[in-house]
């Protein structure tokens, strides 16, 4: 999709891709631009590519859009019900399916005092 509002300094619009489920949606920018005319010519990038900037930005979004397909597959095993924001994370990098969110080790501490209370005292 094209985010024609936001535009480069050669008057090129910004790419984002938008992901939709349970009426839910999100934008990802892809970080590329492209001028609206040239986006509109070429039917959004899905007619025969002539200048090799195009054809890259075209492997770019269908790189894209493969990762965030088996992103949302992975999560999706995880947990049927996605959260889209989690899937942006990761798909941004700012969040890895299966990272421990971890306790701290204050916790991790008390946590065992406790434990060893409870044996100390049980006798």
């Amino acid at each position: 999709m094209l985010k024609s509002e936001r535009v480069n300094r050669d008057g090129e619009s910004s790419i984002i891709l938008r992901l939709s489920y349970k009426n839910k949606r999100i934008t990802i920018s892809s970080g590329k631009f492209i001028s609206k005319e040239r986006w509109i010519q070429t039917n959004h990038l899905k007619n025969t590519l002539k200048a090799e900037k195009e054809k890259v930005i075209k492997s770019f979004l269908d790189l894209m859009q493969l990762n965030a397909e088996k992103k949302f597959t992975e999560l999706f095993r995880i947990d049927p019900d996605v959260d889209l924001e989690l899937l942006k994370a990761e798909l941004t990098g700012k969040a890895k399916i299966g990272q421990h969110q971890g306790s701290s080790i204050i916790e991790i501490m008390e946590t065992y005092n406790i434990f060893f209370t409870k044996r100390v005292n049980s006798g």
